[in-house]
């Protein structure tokens, strides 16, 4: 995969930003935990269940261009030649 095209460097920024407000909800997790306050734990697990969703997302686009990338490749050609 071509690592410098816009379309790589916006999932991989968009993946850094996604990580970095994980990292925030974990260490508010802790603090809500330590606190007793079920009701920020409730909402941090709303905003963690949105977070890998959207992770998962990006992931996904990652894939389609891993995929992409490949259909171009003379390797994959030739696996899909009827005499490979």
């Amino acid at each position: 995969m071509n690592h410098e095209t816009n379309e790589v460097i916006s999932l991989r920024n968009r993946f850094r930003a996604l990580k970095a407000d994980m990292d925030l909800v974990h260490q508010s997790w802790q603090t809500a935990v330590r606190e007793h306050d079920l009701d920020r734990q409730v909402r941090l697990m709303a905003h963690e269940g949105n977070l890998i969703r959207d992770t998962s997302a990006v992931m996904s686009a990652f894939h389609q261009l891993n995929a992409q990338e490949l259909i171009r490749t003379p390797v994959w050609r030739r696996l899909q030649s009827p005499l490979a």
